[in-house]
């Protein structure tokens, strides 16, 4: 059972009457790299009338270019407030007839011919990225990873293709809050190697509106062979630093025993272009790659450290995503 607190809807809430955006984020990729699937469910209470909204979003990423020529393909779908459920307590989250439960995802979006019905499961924890005594710090949103390690069966469809798929590596993201964030730069990955399983998970706000000018929030999680190492306290929190240009993230962290530092790169030619609205009907940009490159080295830093040095390579599963204000020039809003 996955708990309520970071999988339940919060968009039905009396706390986020006044606005809310709230996001789940299902992510499937084909072990071999291949191809990758990113299909999100969303809810939007505009700030000044609460109107309730909803859209279903569908991602193929397609590295083979067998059934995308141009290597990603999206599309997306609105619902008005009538055909959006939102419940409080834990359930399905229901959008047209676009539903996502702790089991199961199906839904289509029929204007583009594509349709998707799978299964899934978690074989690890849920992840909390970043602590209750940091949310202060982080203005208008909140990230938690229900499904971290987790596996999915079923098929997606497309026009004149169908791609099956058995016990292939998902997760599934849930962030919510009064708005997004203004900018960020996020990463995951994960990858079975002779050094051990692991899943990554990290994120950086920079605290001065550019990347470029001043300190950034930087958090991460590594889930080694099931132990969880948070790099994400108050202590790692003032010391972890990060550079983040689009398509490129690098992540130097420090918790009491371990340094972590994650190097994440994208083919820019498989990167999606999506348009975020906001509460107050600002329009954010976010561009995001599931077919990313990463390597992650951690090291540990105390004396009594069983663990030797170790060195993780994701050659392209990784996902890589980065937001920011208004259009983003030379590239074409995709969804």
């Amino acid at each position: 059972m996955i708990p309520g607190r970071i999988w339940s809807a919060r968009a039905g809430t009396p706390a986020y009457a006044t606005g809310i955006v709230e996001s789940y984020f299902v992510r499937i990729n084909h072990p071999g790299g291949h191809w990758a699937a990113w299909i999100k469910h969303t809810f939007l209470v505009q700030k000044r009338t609460r109107a309730l909204s909803g859209a279903c979003w569908f991602l193929l990423f397609d590295r083979t270019r067998t059934i995308v020529p141009s290597g990603v393909l999206a599309a997306r779908e609105h619902f008005g407030e009538a055909n959006v459920e939102s419940a409080a307590g834990p359930g399905d989250i229901l959008l047209g007839d676009n539903r996502l439960s702790e089991s199961l995802c199906s839904g289509h979006i029929p204007a583009s011919g594509i349709s998707w019905r799978f299964s899934h499961a978690s074989t690890g924890s849920p992840l909390v990225l970043a602590p209750a005594t940091l949310s202060p710090l982080i203005p208008g949103t909140k990230l938690t990873t229900p499904v971290a390690e987790g596996y999915a069966s079923g098929q997606l469809e497309f026009p004149g293709h169908i791609l099956r798929f058995d016990n292939y590596p998902m997760s599934i993201g849930h962030n919510w809050g009064r708005r997004h964030a203004t900018r960020y730069a996020w990463a995951q990955a994960r990858t079975l190697s002779a050094e051990g399983r692991i899943f990554f998970e990290g994120f950086t706000l920079p605290l001065s509106g550019e990347f470029q000018d001043g300190p950034a929030l930087t958090m991460a999680t590594l889930v080694l062979n099931g132990r969880t190492l948070s790099f994400s306290g108050l202590v790692s929190a003032t010391r972890n630093r990060s550079r983040a240009v689009p398509g490129r993230l690098t992540m130097d962290l420090l918790n009491d025993r371990y340094t972590l530092n994650a190097d994440f790169c994208w083919d820019d030619t498989l990167v999606a272009a999506l348009r975020y609205p906001q509460p107050d009907r600002a329009l954010s940009t976010c561009l995001c790659s599931m077919l990313a490159s990463a390597v992650l080295v951690l090291t540990p830093t105390v004396s009594d450290a069983a663990d030797a040095r170790m060195r993780f390579e994701v050659p392209g599963t990784a996902a890589l995503e980065f937001l920011s204000p208004g259009p983003v020039p030379g590239r074409t809003v995709l969804a």
